[in-house]
């Protein structure tokens, strides 16, 4: 998944938006998750939590997100982005989620 660079994404120092960058990660996992389910489950955002490791600087960033575990109740998933041009890494995020199944 892709953000691409936008001038109104900087914050006052000239690096994009920690927030911007945390919105990518808690997106770029639900595919993820969707396809470690069968169809209709629902979930939800329970725990984030980024490591910040480099800024993004008038770049592209591109993400990648994957399962680690995934449970009837709870999936713990992990993502990383990195800078398109620079290959550099921005970011790493560790994320849980509450699963609901649907009932049969």
């Amino acid at each position: 998944m892709r953000l691409v660079f936008k001038p109104s994404l900087e914050q006052p120092a000239g690096v994009v938006h920690g927030g911007a960058i945390a919105s990518l990660i808690d997106s770029v996992v639900v595919p993820a998750i969707g396809s470690a389910y069968e169809a209709g489950v629902n979930f939800v955002t329970i725990d984030l939590h980024i490591q910040f490791l480099g800024a993004l600087v008038g770049e592209d960033a591109v993400a990648e997100g994957w399962v680690v575990q995934r449970g009837r109740s709870m999936v713990f998933v992990e993502a990383e982005v990195i800078g398109a041009d620079s290959g550099r890494l921005i970011a790493r995020g560790q994320m849980t989620y509450k699963v609901s199944l649907p009932r049969h």
